[in-house]
């Protein structure tokens, strides 16, 4: 495993352990573009994901090979997400409940809902229209297509193009990527990116009822997120490694800043003379 392996951190507080014993983890590599509605709330990075049927650890490398610029922790288990960012120059560790996250997410519509519709008729109120279609989606009707002509290498397979459509407005594909055959993620997909404000509540649904084909890995994937930008990533490793490979505290918030914390209280080294 790389260096970043022995880099790192479960719950601010809540000491639960995401590895049974014996188990394998999940390790997925890939480039993560997201282009968004306004430039400054764009970015371009590297993520290294790190997937049990408990929890995900998800890291950001904006900067550099050796040490992420953001860890996020989503625990299905303690149903909880925390977050370890730099905050103005200070790493600042959040922790937030899967019930909390949900009622932020659900006002977060109806403000949208009401900021819209006291806009007056014009361009600004049809660009906030066009926003808010893509985080209230209780009317779209969605359906996974699949095209086995079109596949891209992936590992040992032939990853097969599925995208999904609304068959209530021609053109609209909210997602389209390609799935490796056999390689699954541990835990739901829908219910990830949904937590994590990346698409909107029923295409959650929808990719849970067809978790047999969007729980795989992709190899590439395009998709339109609940703010109205674009996400798109491409694969550069997948690889399952025995738990005993894998630092204890991987899944640990508190641990991770803890070590970030004893790292910058360290001295400098003396410089040669």
């Amino acid at each position: 495993m790389r260096k970043r392996l022995g880099l790192l951190g479960l719950a601010l507080g809540v000491a639960v352990s995401t590895l049974a014993a014996g188990e394998e983890v999940l390790v997925v590599e890939q480039e993560y573009r997201e282009v968004a509605p306004t430039r400054s709330e764009g970015r371009d990075v590297r993520q290294v994901l790190y997937f049990t049927a408990e929890a995900v650890r998800i890291e950001e490398y904006a900067q550099g090979p050796d040490e992420p610029t953001e860890v996020q922790w989503v625990n299905f288990k303690a149903e909880r997400i925390e977050r370890l960012w730099r905050n103005h120059g200070a790493w600042t560790l959040t922790a937030e409940s899967f019930e909390r996250r949900r009622e932020r997410l659900q006002a977060r519509v109806r403000k949208q809902t009401e900021d819209s519709a006291e806009l007056p008729d014009g361009v600004q109120r049809s660009e906030a229209e066009r926003l808010l279609s893509f985080r209230v989606d209780a009317r779209r009707s969605y359906e996974a297509i699949h095209d086995k002509t079109k596949t891209k290498p992936m590992l040992d397979a032939q990853a097969e193009l599925v995208t999904i459509v609304d068959r209530k407005e021609d053109g609209c594909k909210p997602l389209e990527g390609y799935f490796h055959p056999s390689m699954r993620l541990p835990c739901a997909t829908g219910e990830l990116l949904y937590l994590l404000d990346i698409i909107p509540e029923k295409l959650s649904r929808f990719l849970a009822r067809e978790r047999e084909t969007f729980d795989r890995v992709p190899v590439e994937l395009k998709l339109r997120t609940s703010h109205g930008g674009l996400v798109e990533t491409r694969l550069q490793r997948a690889e399952r490694v025995p738990e005993q490979s894998i630092p204890g505290d991987l899944f640990d918030a508190g641990a991770e800043m803890k070590r970030i914390q004893e790292k910058s209280a360290k001295p400098l080294p003396a410089s040669e003379p």
